[in-house]
This record gives C-alpha cells, sequence and structure tokens, in this order.
C-alpha cells in the first residue's frame, strides 16, 4: 500500500486497534534502494506533523504508527541495512521513533473516545432509519387512502374545470343583459355616453351642456336688464360720464357649486321680470370735489 497520507487518509473515525491494522497494511520491497525507504520513512514523519497541526489526531497516529512498522521491522530486511554507509541515518530515525512512541499513548484515549461516540450517532441514525421504515410497513392502508384521496382530487379538478366553464359563461351572459339594460336606462336619463363612461371611471367633470345653457341665460338676462336701462333713461354727456362714479350693479356669475346637479336651469321665463332701472345719481354727486 502507498505511503501517501492521500492514499492513506480515514474514511471515518476508527479505534486504536484498527488503526494499527490500517499502518501495517502496505508493500515494502526490498529490492527498492534502502536510501527511497529511509526518505519514505521521513516523509511519513513530516505527513504526521502536518496531519497533528490540522488536529487530525487518529491519522497522525497512523504515519508514526507506520513510520514505526517501517524502521522497525521492514527496513532490518533489506540487503543494505548493515551498510554503514546509512548507519547514521537510521540511527536518526531510531532516536525520533522513541519520542513518538511517548506522544502516541497521550493519543490513545482521544482516538477511541471519537470512535465510539461515532459509532453511538450511526445506532442512533440507523434506529431511526429502521422505526420510520416499521411504521410505513406497519399502516399499508394509510397509503392506500393516500393514494386513492390523489386519484379522487385528479377527478375533481377535471369535473371543476367544466363546472367552472359553465360558470364562466353564466356570468359573461348576465353581464351582458346588465349593461343593455344600463345603456337603455342612461339614453332615457338623456345622459351621454361620455359622461357615463367618466362616472363609471370614478372621473366627474363639469358637463359642458350644462354650464353652456347657464351662460346663455346670463347673457339672455343681462341683454334685457341693460336694454330696459337704456331705453328708460336720457342719454348723459360723454364728459360727466367719464366723471361719474360707478354706482351700477351688475349682475355677477356665481361660482359653480361643489354638488353637481344634473339638471340644467331653464331661463324660459326670464322677459316676465320687469325690474325698474336703475335711479340717475343728482347733480351734486357729478359735481368735482372742492380745491383745497
Amino acid at each position: 500500500m502507498a505511503l501517501s497520507r492521500h492514499h492513506a487518509a480515514l474514511s471515518r473515525p476508527l479505534n486504536v486497534e484498527e488503526i494499527v491494522q490500517e499502518a501495517q497494511n502496505f508493500e515494502f520491497n526490498p529490492n527498492r534502494p534502502l536510501q527511497q525507504w529511509i526518505r519514505a520513512a521521513r516523509m511519513l514523519l513530516t505527513e504526521a506533523t502536518v496531519c497533528e497541526d490540522e488536529g487530525n489526531i487518529a491519522q497522525a497516529y497512523l504515519y508514526i504508527y507506520r513510520h514505526a512498522e517501517l524502521v522497525l521491522a521492514k527496513l532490518p530486511q533489506h540487503p543494505d541495512y548493515r551498510n554503514p554507509q546509512f548507519k547514521a541515518e537510521l540511527s536518526q530515525a531510531r532516536k525520533k521513533l522513541q519520542k513518538n512512541l511517548v506522544k502516541m499513548e497521550e493519543w490513545k484515549p482521544r482516538i477511541n473516545q471519537e470512535h465510539e461516540r461515532y459509532v453511538k450517532i450511526m445506532a442512533r441514525r440507523d434506529a431511526e432509519r429502521k422505526l420510520t421504515q416499521n411504521e410505513l410497513d406497519d399502516h399499508p392502508a394509510s397509503r392506500r387512502g393516500s393514494d386513492d384521496m390523489v386519484g379522487a382530487m385528479a377527478s375533481t379538478t377535471t369535473l371543476n374545470a367544466h363546472q367552472d366553464r359553465r360558470f364562466a359563461v353564466d356570468l359573461a351572459q348576465k353581464e351582458i343583459r346588465r349593461r343593455d339594460a344600463s345603456k337603455r336606462s342612461t339614453h332615457q336619463a338623456g345622459i351621454s355616453p361620455h359622461t357615463v363612461a367618466q362616472r363609471r371611471q370614478g372621473i366627474v367633470n363639469d358637463d359642458d351642456e350644462y354650464f353652456q345653457q347657464i351662460d346663455n341665460g346670463f347673457r339672455e338676462a343681462g341683454r334685457l336688464l341693460y336694454g330696459q336701462s337704456n331705453q328708460s333713461r336720457p342719454s348723459l354727456p360723454t364728459t360727466q360720464t367719464s366723471q361719474q362714479p360707478s354706482s351700477t350693479r351688475y349682475p355677477t356669475v356665481p361660482p359653480k357649486e361643489s354638488r353637481m346637479s344634473w339638471r340644467p336651469t331653464t331661463f324660459d321665463n326670464i322677459s316676465s321680470y320687469n325690474l325698474p332701472p336703475p335711479s340717475i345719481p343728482s347733480k351734486q354727486a357729478l359735481s368735482p370735489p372742492p380745491l383745497p
């Protein structure tokens, strides 16, 4: 088995015994140079240090134990093991092994506790899954009832589609009859279609015809009043007229009411009113004021 930590990564938390079995599972080829195996041993310690810094104690334990297995059990089988050329490097590897054995004894309780917690979590998850499956198996009738309910809902939806179509046709016919009756009533009342449309939209505008009749009535009343006053009083000189103070009261147009009356006021009998002409001012009123 390869010695790289990328190939030896644990897929789940293991206890110490399982980690030991995994650490011993690698291939040793004595035909490879001893220098390559010594370099591989140093690489195992480097990987163990990285895992320890990351908090992965179980993976670090695996690399340290594999390093011990390689140095103590596999390298003595190599033909060049007793070569003085490699004596110093092998001695340094054994010294590092003695330091790491103390660290491995400290990691054992933590590794076993992590494994036990993982086992409990998986057991609880399996129990919940089995309970759910048993509840489904004990109530097959409920599943059949739910399937029947789904089928009934589908058929009801199909029937409702036909009923809704007939209902929509009835509503459309009622709306057409209502609009025809509304048109007849507004036509009989003398209201223009434009005004009816504005009322439906919530807009109340001035009725041009209505106010046109009011303006025409005021013009007729003013013409009659001024005509009678001009015929009844004599003409005055232009010089006196220019100095005459304006005492005549002319008719004023009343402001538009806030509430609109839809019945126009008629002025058919306005000519029957015989209003007296305005009084002519005295000569004293026409004389200029005295100089200071």
